[in-house]
């Protein structure tokens, strides 16, 4: 199983990201770069993101801290499946600028 600290970073990562976007969804689609370029602003579909962010980063945490790995993959279906969407569509259609391209490779 992969360290735990990396998980635990991991889970720290999507509960970060989904506060941030709860908190300041208006912000987090400005300041994250390339998301402005996907379409226009919708508030309710970053709040609905922001939750399978939180919801995927406390079942990961939850899972490495009482030692159940169905947890644990339970909580990474999500990012996995979010970020092979996104990788597929930089081989398809490529990044709308580098900082994006970090965002899409890295970020998601």
């Amino acid at each position: 199983m992969m360290s735990r600290s990396l998980l635990y970073i991991g889970a720290a990562y999507y509960l970060v990201i989904g506060v941030s976007m709860l908190s300041g969804p208006v912000d987090w689609f400005q300041g994250t770069p390339g998301v402005a370029e996907t379409g226009g602003y919708n508030g309710h579909f970053i709040i609905d993101i922001a939750f399978a962010f939180l919801v995927s980063g406390a079942a990961i945490g939850a899972g490495v801290w009482l030692r159940q790995r169905s947890l644990i993959l339970a909580g990474l279906g999500w990012p996995v499946l979010h970020g092979a969407f996104h990788v597929a569509g930089l081989v398809q259609h490529g990044a709308v600028s580098t900082l994006a391209w970090w965002t899409d490779a890295g970020g998601v």
